[in-house]
């Protein structure tokens, strides 16, 4: 995006977050302490019923476990 065209308080807004770098090619919102792993569980249901006219019963179950681990943290 040409400079001219860019919003002012967009273009001075990382510089306001403490510890960020302003360069384009510095790696932003870094973290040494960054988590390693996640474990996530996700549930869904889903039920629908009309038994009438012409019947209707729906029924749905979604269960999802996610377990990862990044050597250098998570999203790096």
């Amino acid at each position: 995006m040409p400079p001219a065209l860019r919003d002012p308080n967009a273009v001075e807004a990382p510089r306001l977050v403490p510890g960020t770098r302003t360069s384009p090619a510095a790696p932003q919102f870094l973290s040494t302490s960054a988590r390693r792993s996640s474990n996530t569980r996700q549930e869904v249901v889903r039920v629908d019923y009309d038994l009438s006219p012409n019947y209707r019963l729906t029924g749905r179950y979604s269960h999802d476990n996610s377990f990862t681990e990044e050597p250098g943290g998570l999203f790096n």
